[in-house]
This record gives C-alpha cells, sequence and structure tokens, in this order.
C-alpha cells in the first residue's frame, strides 16, 4: 500500500497497482478552552444523610393478623 500526497495537495492510495477512492476526514474537533468569563458552576456542598428511618423499628407494629387483614382491605 503506498500513500501519495501530491503537489496539488491531493492525496492519492495505490494498493497492489491500483489506485483506490479516498477522502480526508473531518478534521478533529478542537478541545474546548475554558476562559476566565466563562461561569464555573458552582460548587455543592454533600447532602447530610436523611434521618427518616430514625427509630423505625423501635415502634411495635400491628400483630401478623391485623397486618394481613389491613393488606387485605378489611379493617
Amino acid at each position: 500500500m503506498q500513500v501519495e500526497e501530491r503537489l496539488d495537495a491531493t492525496i492519492h492510495m495505490r494498493f497492489q497497482g491500483q489506485y483506490l477512492r479516498i477522502r480526508r476526514c473531518a478534521e478533529p474537533l478542537k478541545p474546548l478552552v475554558l476562559t476566565d468569563d466563562t461561569p464555573t458552576p458552582p460548587v455543592r456542598k454533600p447532602r447530610q444523610k436523611s434521618d427518616w428511618m430514625k427509630n423505625f423499628f423501635q415502634q411495635p407494629g400491628p400483630s401478623l393478623g391485623k397486618a394481613i387483614r389491613i393488606s387485605h382491605g378489611r379493617s
């Protein structure tokens, strides 16, 4: 395989004695550079742990029979 860049800025590729059709890839995107006038996102404080289950298991629950009646829609 032979790649040729010619004086007229074209590129040609020869493979096993025959020229192949090729084309240039798109130019790579430039990296994003943050400048001083670009606002930076504010720093978030870590959330505090929720205490909604605090003392959850300290209170007695309904008896098994009452829980079954509640789940079946009977009081």
